[in-house]
């Protein structure tokens, strides 16, 4: 390249596409993306393809569009347009261009024309993954399927296979705004539910207790794979594993260690994600409810002691204690996890909602309401499809009960346009509430060394 920027021609293999398939192509929004693997180049100054390596972020204009939308993964091509740098780090979309440059994409080319298409590339690896892209293709036709609601069937795509691309934006907007956006992105919390769900169904059909736990791996595996193995839900994945090989060996599971551990398994994949800002929030969040639920879990023994003296006869009311001390540990729980990522969400968003903490907490009974929901409207849709009329209509209600608490805390009065935080801003920011973690859990600790 005789400079950064300009015309080439490149010889390319598509290596992460949409799993929409194109049935449902009128779910678009726009936001999909192509990644593709340089093989070779060529430009104006020099006719002879020489070989280069690198990975370029796919865009078209929009009479193209329907073009680069027919490219599925695995597909080798030769193609003209322009090569361009990623938005520059003090520019509007710097933190997208930081995005880019952190998953090792340099370049954005702007797709002029296809001038060869050269079959598809038969390696195991692209093999699988294109039966998995066909699998979440088949499923994603039969979660949505009859469900009238576009906006519905975008948010219902995104809660249960991962496809967060396809929210409008909109949409991204209102749950961004409302600081609830993390429904979206398929992480610790989505695994969770996933966990709660499998082992109440194992446990229904009486296996034993090392068979359910041993059951959940394939079924975890599973989940990762279905939902386009985000490095947030692998993640979940690394230390729900750790925590259930513990469990099967029957000692004592650490969740720190097990956080740790993870965190250095993605990072070996690429150390350059401990700039990431999904990486620091996911991460983050995770290590302030870790240290914090010693002195949650005590401040709600507190609570519920009169429990302990009062003979059941005489309780009365004092039966109601124990759910309003787990709304307590809830809401604290909720309240911590903010305090953990509202450095990050200032210094991204420049927005700030007080009532996240407690919107969180309906928020977050419905997304799990709308996980166990999933496979039974699959298997409705596979075995009977005359019900569909049923579960979308429940299905619709759950994800309108979604957008309404997003466009609550949206509109309130306590969500504020704030000035971002610099970069020494945010690190002051998590230093402080770091040092304010450690303090509380080395008096938590100190209690129970004294007991």
């Amino acid at each position: 390249m005789p400079r950064q920027e300009g015309y080439a021609q490149l010889f390319l293999r598509i290596c992460e596409a949409p799993a929409l398939p194109s049935e449902l192509q009128e779910l678009s929004s726009g936001r999909e993306k192509w990644h593709a693997e340089i093989l070779a180049m060529r430009n104006h100054l020099n006719a002879t393809w020489q070989p280069a390596t690198g990975k370029v972020l796919l865009q078209s204009s929009k009479a193209m569009r329907s073009q680069l939308q027919q490219l599925e993964l695995g597909q080798m091509l030769i193609a003209e347009g322009c090569l361009l740098l990623p938005p520059s780090e003090n520019s509007p979309g710097g933190y997208y261009g930081r995005h880019l440059r952190i998953i090792g994409i340099h370049r954005v080319f702007l797709l002029q024309a296809i001038r060869r298409r050269l079959g598809t590339d038969t390696g195991l690896q692209i093999k699988t993954t294109r039966w998995l892209q066909k699998i979440r293709g088949v499923l994603a036709l039969h979660l949505v399927s009859g469900l009238d609601h576009p906006d519905a069937a975008r948010m219902l795509l995104a809660l249960g296979l991962g496809m967060k691309e396809l929210l409008r934006s909109e949409t991204n907007q209102r749950f961004i705004r409302s600081g609830t956006i993390h429904i979206f992105s398929i992480s610790g919390l989505h695994v969770g539910m996933v966990v709660l769900l499998a082992e109440s169904f194992f446990r229904s059909c009486g296996l034993a207790l090392r068979l359910r736990w041993f059951l959940l791996v394939p079924m975890l595996l599973s989940y990762l794979l279905l939902t386009g193995n985000s490095p947030s839900v692998l993640r979940a994945f690394n230390m729900s594993l750790l925590f259930l090989y513990a469990c099967w060996r029957f000692r004592p599971p650490s969740a720190l260690n097990s956080l740790g551990f993870s965190g250095l398994l993605a990072l070996i994949g690429n150390p350059l994600y401990i700039l990431h800002s999904g990486f620091l929030y996911s991460y983050l969040i995770v290590m302030v409810l870790i240290l914090a639920w010693g002195p949650i879990r005590e401040g709600k023994a507190v609570l519920l002691e009169r429990r302990h003296w009062i003979p059941r006869q005489y309780q009365g009311w004092h039966r109601l204690e124990g759910t309003l001390a787990n709304l307590a540990a809830a809401l604290a729980s909720s309240a911590l996890a903010w305090l953990g990522s509202a450095g990050i969400t200032l210094r991204i968003n420049g927005q700030l909602c007080l009532l996240s903490p407690l919107i969180n907490l309906p928020l977050g009974s419905t997304v799990f309401l709308i996980l166990a929901f999933c496979p039974l409207k699959l298997l409705l849709a596979f075995v009977c499809p005359a019900a569909q009329k049923f579960s979308n209509g429940v299905a619709v209600v759950l994800l309108n009960s979604l957008q309404f608490w997003a466009e609550t805390a949206a509109d309130s009065s306590l969500t504020w346009n704030a000035v971002p935080f610099s970069n020494l801003e945010n690190f002051l920011y998590h230093l402080a509430l770091g040092l304010w973690l450690l303090l509380i859990t080395a008096k938590y600790q100190e209690k129970q060394r004294a007991r």
